[in-house]
């Protein structure tokens, strides 16, 4: 990825008979090589961040048209040297269900509970102070089609996305005659929604083609981001080992990302 940053993601994944599964895995992502500058604009070091995430997920198959899960995420950022780390608690919820043989539906509830509180009265003194930072928490509303008798799949999701947000209004009030400057804090939602769209046809035997496009409806067509890739599947010895790549072009033309995954099924 250009900039400096990095994304790096592990999973595993087991069924647990009859009709339930478990899933564990850990996210990192982090921007390094960030120039640091003093109030005089002279380089004063090279900064970084990091954030992990790590998932534990449960599902369980109702019926034999409707299942659902649950996961649970621990969150933790390190922003800045001398800042303390911050640490949060998600949690996701998830649904699905069989229409027909060819339609599937489902909604999930992502990131709820997820915030991230930030104290800088450590590396600021008397200028630093408390500050939240909620998550964005996600609403979103997927449907999947088989089309080519099973052959391929095309899949589109819509997404609404509330952010609470918190405002410091400067206000000026009187301690006896003299004139004394603090602050309210208030609370401000705001909401965005877009549109992903994607589709994958099995060309023949193990490989399938895949294309997608994400962000739609973020105001400009620049904002999209339009990806392609395949995916190959391939028996080693008794284990079957998945291939996957995708190629994305990031919003107003940042720059490109490629995305490389291995799965093995044991």
């Amino acid at each position: 990825m250009r900039f400096d940053r990095q994304l790096q993601f592990v999973q595993f994944a087991s069924p647990l008979k009859p009709r339930a599964g478990i899933a564990a895995g850990l996210i990192h992502a982090g921007v390094s090589k960030i120039d640091g500058r003093d109030n005089n604009g002279v380089h004063t070091q090279d900064l970084s961040t990091s954030e992990f995430a790590f998932f534990l997920s449960f599902g369980l198959k109702f019926g034999s048209r409707l299942s659902g899960g649950l996961s649970l995420q621990l969150f933790r950022t390190d922003l800045y040297e001398g800042l303390k780390p911050a640490r949060s608690v998600g949690l996701d919820v998830g649904l699905a269900a069989a229409v027909t043989d060819a339609l599937t539906l489902a909604f999930v509830l992502d990131d709820a509970l997820a915030r991230y509180d930030w104290d800088t009265g450590d590396l600021l003194g008397e200028s630093g102070g408390s500050t939240r930072d909620y998550f964005p928490l996600r609403l979103r509303f997927g449907a999947s089609y088989e089309i080519a008798g099973g052959q391929g799949r095309v899949v589109a999701e819509y997404e609404s996305a509330v952010t609470k947000r918190e405002y410091r209004v400067p206000v000026v009030g009187l301690a006896g005659t003299t004139p004394l400057e603090s602050f309210e804090v208030t609370d401000r939602k705001m909401q965005r929604s877009r549109v992903r769209l994607g589709g994958e046809y099995a060309v023949s035997g193990p490989l399938s083609l895949r294309a997608g496009i994400d962000n739609l409806g973020s105001g400009s067509i620049s904002g999209a981001r339009p990806s392609a890739g395949f995916m190959v599947e391939v028996p080693i010895g008794k284990l079957r080992m998945r291939t996957e790549y995708a190629f994305v072009l990031e919003q107003h033309a940042v720059g490109t990302v490629h995305l490389l995954s291995l799965r093995f099924f044991l």
